[in-house]
């Protein structure tokens, strides 16, 4: 897939995403974001020229998810990240799969447990299923505990790579 293509479907890269999944020579990214403690540069799409840093580089935990996942772009509808959901419910992305809606999650390790918990809960009743990326594997075994507690099927859930 090349660059621009990416960008259209997930509106952000970091540069070692794109360094995973570009094929041929890639620019230089034109913005250098600060978060998580760390500098990276990123790919925008011209949606998120102008974003706030968390925001693009959530567009890109997303759109890692969605590739890691395999899903192809048709069956994929990823939330508009300049957007403000004011529910705060609705997930990142849905994922039109075989076994019906999925609703996606990237949690980057910050919401506090009730967030999780009204998401875990929120997302059982409303779609056929649940997928969760994080950053840290500590944070694989808390959600998928917490969903155990509260009687919600523990969702798959993965490493999300910067």
């Amino acid at each position: 897939m090349k660059l621009d293509e990416a960008l259209k479907i997930d509106g952000a890269l970091t540069l070692a995403q794109a360094k995973r999944w570009i094929e041929g020579d890639l620019p230089e990214p034109k913005r250098l974001l600060y978060v998580y403690g760390l500098r990276m540069p990123v790919f925008t799409s011209d949606e998120l020229a102008n974003a706030d840093d968390g925001l693009v580089v959530h567009a890109a935990m997303v759109g890692e998810m969605r590739r890691v996942l395999g899903v192809l772009p048709e069956h994929w509808r990823p939330a508009n990240a300049t957007r403000v959901d004011e529910g705060g419910l609705e997930p990142d992305a849905v994922w039109d799969s075989d076994r019906g809606r999925i609703a996606v999650e990237f949690d980057a390790g910050r919401y506090p447990r009730k967030r999780v918990e009204v998401k875990l809960r929120h997302y059982g009743e409303r779609y056929d299923g649940q997928v969760w990326g994080v950053l840290s594997r500590e944070r694989i075994g808390y959600v998928q505990n917490l969903a155990q507690k509260l009687g919600v099927a523990r969702p798959p859930v993965f490493m999300v790579e910067l």
